[in-house]
């Protein structure tokens, strides 16, 4: 199965809270489903991967969605169209 993650709030520098459990999600369901593969979507070409896990693929899109036109179209737009080019099977975000 391809599953794709929205990882925007994982690649922030300081852990907290949402994207805590981004990481411990990703990090679990690839440990427990060796034989999928992950696309982990940021918005953020500066931030660090959290993984190296063999099926973990790490994608960075723009714009950044820092302001509120460029965070709607990074969800409505950019983030559909790279999963649908990636025919992820699901999208967690």
């Amino acid at each position: 199965m391809r599953i794709a993650i929205n990882c925007r709030f994982a690649g922030y520098l300081q852990k907290e809270g949402y994207s805590r459990f981004i990481i411990g999600l990703v990090n679990e369901m690839q440990l427990q489903n060796p034989n999928d593969t992950f696309l982990c979507v940021y918005d953020n070409k500066k931030s660090v991967p959290f993984s190296t896990a063999s099926n973990l693929t790490f994608k960075a899109i723009g714009p950044k969605a820092r302001q509120p036109l460029a965070w709607k179209f990074w969800y409505d737009f950019s983030l559909p169209m790279v999963v649908k080019k990636w025919k992820a099977d699901v999208l967690i975000s």
